[in-house]
């Protein structure tokens, strides 16, 4: 059962780069334990939204809270030693080093505990544990962002934070990593934030929503009666017109 503990806080972001506004007032709150999917048409601001949550970017207002600490102006590096991790793409792998060097390297906040976690992504992305030896760099694209997300998961976090999970990937790639990260989310109780397009994935991972349209959020609520406002799926999700 989640708790009604706020876990991360959002509050009247507003963040762009140099003079070109992109998030305006946005508020957003992930409970303990919550999977929350951000939806949204390309452009919206979704990749700003986690890059300002992540420490990537500092906001021009507004604050980041995370367990009630005022996090606004802190380093990426310094939100990953509290627990905030963030697997943006596939561009953070070494690829000249091998899948379990890759993921040692995400253990750098939690070497303590580097070989129970280890265990614990190699147990939820087995398909990892066979190709532990192979270099990164010759792993498919979908293998690639599965090392990301496992990565991420090595400095055992308590919020994930996923851009764009099935940009680019295959549909079965896509169901595997909807299937791992949902059996995290519950068994672990792993929170997650997730920006998502695909309406099936996101319903079957996600709880809570917010639809975001240039920069506002426009929408929030369970995500099951989101995908029910005519507006909203055919807008935001590519829903067909009535």
């Amino acid at each position: 059962m989640e708790r009604d503990t706020p876990l991360l806080e959002c509050k009247g972001i507003n963040c762009g780069y140099a003079d070109m506004q992109v998030l305006y007032d946005v508020y957003l709150t992930v409970k303990e334990k919550e999977a929350v999917v951000i939806f949204g048409s390309n452009g919206s601001g979704k990749s700003t939204l986690l890059k300002t949550l992540s420490g990537l970017l500092k906001p021009w207002n507004g604050s980041v809270r995370f367990y009630d600490r005022d996090i606004t102006d802190l380093a990426p590096h310094e939100r990953a030693r509290l627990g905030i991790s963030f697997a943006s793409d596939t561009r953070n792998l070494f690829l000249s080093m091998s899948v379990e060097e890759n993921l040692i390297l995400g253990a750098y906040t939690n070497r303590k505990r580097l070989r129970k976690n280890l265990e614990m992504v190699y147990h939820y992305f087995p398909e990892l544990a066979n190709m532990k030896k192979k270099l990164a760099g010759e792993l498919s694209g979908g293998y690639q962002r599965m090392l990301s997300i496992g990565r991420a998961l090595m400095s055992e976090p308590h919020l994930l934070m996923i851009d764009e999970l099935s940009l680019g990937l295959s549909p079965n790639m896509v169901d595997r990593l909807g299937e791992a990260l949902t059996n995290i989310n519950r068994e672990n109780g792993l929170a997650m934030l997730v920006v998502e397009q695909e309406i099936y994935l996101a319903s079957n991972m996600c709880k809570r929503g917010y639809v975001l349209d240039l920069g506002k959020i426009v929408a929030q609520g369970e995500v099951q009666k989101l995908l029910q406002e005519d507006t909203v799926r055919r807008v935001y999700m590519g829903g067909s017109h009535p």
